[in-house]
């Protein structure tokens, strides 16, 4: 009996040592495990800030062109409103030289009156009065010059404000549709 309890306590010191040894290699296995696992944690978190990284970049990038569209849309705009207070301040100018061209010819008319009436009169009053008509007329001739010249620039500015207007209708949606997507692939 005592030979086979010491066989039992044998068989049983045998199987503690293999099971020590066992739980052993299972906690190298699991600290072998653990360190691995930290290490593909700290790769993947690793790729994950890149690829946060670059998609923060890319929405910027998309943010400037978009900004600077904003821009070159605010200067367009801007430079129509000029061009447009252009038009109206010339449109005012001849405005004010149609109503100077109407006094013109109102103060001819009322000189030829006074020249027909002292045509009897004095020769010198008569000269002088003549002299003004021509001056008159000469001025109106050249306001009528002006007259012309400012109203063919006025339709050559309306005909390059519509031509300006015409090309940007078709670029914005252009840009806006396309910009943002070759730099997110």
């Amino acid at each position: 009996m005592i030979a086979s309890q010491q066989a039992h306590i044998n068989e049983l010191v045998q199987k503690t040592r293999t099971l020590d040894n066992t739980i052993k290699d299972l906690q190298e296995q699991l600290t072998n495990s653990r360190a691995q696992w930290k290490a593909e944690h700290r790769e993947w978190i690793d790729g994950c800030d890149s690829l946060m990284a670059c998609h923060r970049i890319a929405h910027l990038r998309t943010n400037v062109r978009l900004a600077q569209e904003r821009v070159a849309l605010a200067h367009e705009r801007d430079s129509i409103r000029r061009e447009r207070v252009a038009v109206i301040q010339r449109d005012y100018n001849l405005i004010l030289f149609k109503a100077r061209e109407k006094e013109l010819e109102i103060e001819a008319d009322q000189l030829r009156e006074k020249l027909s009436s002292a045509s009897d009169g004095n020769v010198t009053l008569v000269a002088q009065l003549k002299n003004k008509l021509a001056e008159g007329m000469r001025e109106l001739k050249e306001k009528a010059t002006l007259l012309r010249d400012a109203e063919k620039a006025r339709e050559d500015t309306e005909v390059g404000l519509l031509m300006l207007a015409q090309p940007h209708a078709y670029i914005l949606p252009f840009f806006c549709s396309g910009s943002g997507h070759r730099d997110a692939q």
